[in-house]
């Protein structure tokens, strides 16, 4: 029996592990996606649009990639 509960508490331990990294990856891209509306707030010419437009691209796609985690 207390084997059984120590590997229990290794997978425990283990998705605890998981949740937190998680968790810091969405904290990470929450502040990213301020970052970016903060620029294309501030962008003024059609080449700023096109860099922040790419930008943002990027960004959805590693959002939908963790978002899939």
């Amino acid at each position: 029996m207390a084997l059984k509960a120590l590997l229990l508490k290794r997978h425990i331990d283990e998705k605890k592990n998981r949740m937190a990294a998680l968790s810091a990856k969405t904290m990470e891209l929450d502040t990213r996606e301020r970052e970016l509306e903060a620029a294309l707030a501030e962008a003024s010419t059609e080449a700023e649009l096109r860099s922040v437009q790419e930008l943002v691209d990027a960004f959805s796609t590693e959002q939908e990639e963790h978002r899939a985690a």
